[in-house]
């Protein structure tokens, strides 16, 4: 039986009721668990701290908001047992809500080929096991090696987010990563738009770090949300001038606005939901607008860096190996 070390980071101690909650369902041998909690400000440095506490080979690394499958170390065991020479499995974090609305078109974003492209496994179950790369794995559903973890120095504390793509990117030719479709932890989509906003603009923000800082992971795919922004920008600044420019302009945006219906409705069809023909199209525009915005925010911040100072980390170990629930 492989024993994980569970490692939720949160702001405050109250913050994690809704992994903890969830991590009791498991269906698991409770003596092949710990939970340990990590509180403070910096997630980065959070989970480094709690990792030199953790005695289980293996890392589970989840959010506060977290709500794990009761199968879910079932299935990374799964995984683990696939081949040998598996240090790192990853599952996707689906979206929950049961909303018809807004947070609806939120999760068809993130599901959608054309909203997220090579990187919607993380948030749909796809495919089969399989080997993997930082494509596919999100670090609020992530099992690392435990020994792997502590030799490579952990995330880097310059990073968040985007720290876990560092670090499989960083691995990537030391051990192998794999991804399983069925280990699933579910989590809340944003309330509202400008949530979303915030978050997607974050995501931009934090990838163009990580590339700047390690150019050898650079892929120039996270440049076409840059381009798309900055054409979108052009449109907006010169909309006064409309009458006289060349309609060869608008081509892109209309091509765009073509691919956003095609995807919208197919996501009507698939998720039976009609309302994602209305709402989903301004959704994916803004998702990809913000991201594109972030992406050149996060360049602008890298050649003004801020100094980063540690925070205190509270770590408690909430259950041992040695206690049931």
């Amino acid at each position: 039986m492989r024993k994980y070390s569970v490692i939720i980071t949160a702001r405050n101690s109250e913050d994690s009721s809704t992994a903890l909650k969830s991590l009791v369902e498991l269906k698991y041998v409770s003596t092949g668990i710990e939970v340990i909690t990590a509180i403070g400000k910096q997630p980065s440095l959070q989970r480094n701290e709690a990792a030199k506490v953790a005695t289980g080979e293996y890392l589970l690394f989840i959010d506060n908001d977290s709500v794990v499958h009761p199968r879910l170390l079932q299935y990374y065991d799964d995984a683990l047992s696939y081949e040998s020479g598996i240090g790192i499995v990853g599952g996707p974090a689906h979206f929950r809500s049961t909303s018809k609305n807004f947070k609806a078109a939120i999760q068809a974003f993130f599901d959608s080929a054309f909203g997220m492209g090579p990187f919607r496994a993380r948030y749909s179950s796809i495919g089969r096991v399989r080997a993997s790369s930082e494509r596919e794995l999100i670090l609020c559903n992530m099992v690392i090696r435990r020994d792997l973890f502590l030799a490579e120095g952990g995330f880097n504390l310059e990073l968040y987010p985007n720290e876990e793509n560092e670090f499989l990117n960083r691995v990537q030719h030391q051990t192998k990563i794999y991804y399983h479709p069925l280990a699933i932890c579910y989590r809340e989509p944003e309330k509202n738009i400008f949530l979303f906003a915030k978050q997607i603009l974050n995501y931009g923000a934090g990838r163009s770090k990580h590339l700047l800082l390690f150019p050898q992971f650079w892929n120039h795919i996270f440049l076409l949300p840059l381009v798309f922004f900055l054409y979108c920008l052009g449109l907006l600044t010169f909309a006064t001038e409309f009458s006289t420019m060349s309609g060869y302009l608008f081509l892109p945006i209309f091509l765009y606005l073509v691919f956003s219906i095609a995807a919208s409705a197919f996501a009507c069809l698939t998720k039976k939901n009609s309302r994602l023909l209305i709402l989903l199209p301004p959704v994916l525009l803004l998702g990809h607008f913000f991201y594109g915005m972030g992406f050149l925010i996060g360049s602008i911040r890298y050649l003004f860096p801020k100094i980063r100072n540690a925070t205190q980390v509270e770590i408690s170990l909430l259950k041992s190996f040695e206690k049931d629930w």
